[in-house]
């Protein structure tokens, strides 16, 4: 066996036995739930009319009693701020807010999430795009492995929707990275940056 292949061996054992690792111990949300905590939600909104009414009725339905949300509308154009506050009505734990210009220096999405913690008033910061749709008991699911866990941060890995050949080629390569080169396990003990690992969309 040449040395290059060899070594193509131990690489790929290597990350089968850290998939495996990480794919037994990684933390699952239990059935039982908590309402101990509270929740603020952000929700940069930039050109989602397509998503807004979804979106709201998603949230709307979190069973969680100590939640709010607040949907940044980052200078959009195709009148997201006006289906929003639409669908929000009468729903006094729901606002909208409007983000100032993107200033020199900033990325669209951290600006939006930036004006949108100003005004948030809860325990904890959750932070989900516009396409995302929560499960109702998400929000006490993730109450419950907080205080089981005592961690200080969660990025929850969501179900992709794959629908496309080229989708379902490319999107399981998403979980593979971190899968197989982060011990997640030893990550949520460490307070080492280089294994931090958190799920996030494309900026814009």
């Amino acid at each position: 066996m040449s040395a290059l292949l060899s070594l193509s061996v131990v690489i790929n054992a290597f990350l089968l036995s850290m998939a495996i690792f990480n794919a037994i111990t990684i933390i699952r949300p239990r059935s039982q739930s908590s309402h101990d905590l509270s929740f603020s939600l952000l929700v940069p909104c930039r050109n989602e009319a397509e998503n807004a009414t979804d979106l709201v009725a998603s949230l709307r339905a979190l069973d969680h009693p100590n939640y709010e949300v607040i949907f940044i509308d980052d200078n959009s154009t195709d009148g997201t701020g006006d289906l929003l506050r639409e669908a929000i009505a009468s729903r006094p734990s729901m606002k909208v807010i409007t983000a100032a210009q993107l200033p020199d220096g900033w990325k669209g999405k951290p600006w939006a999430l930036s004006q949108g913690l100003t005004h948030a008033t809860h325990d904890y910061i959750v932070t989900i795009d516009a396409d995302v749709r929560l499960e109702p008991h998400a929000l006490s699911a993730m109450d419950a492995v907080l205080q089981r866990t005592g961690s200080d941060f969660l990025s929850p890995y969501p179900r992709q929707e794959a629908i496309t050949l080229s989708e379902r080629l490319i999107q399981p390569l998403l979980q593979w990275t971190w899968m197989t080169t982060v011990p997640l396990r030893l990550a949520m003990q460490s307070s080492r940056t280089s294994l931090a690992v958190a799920m996030d969309s494309f900026s814009w």
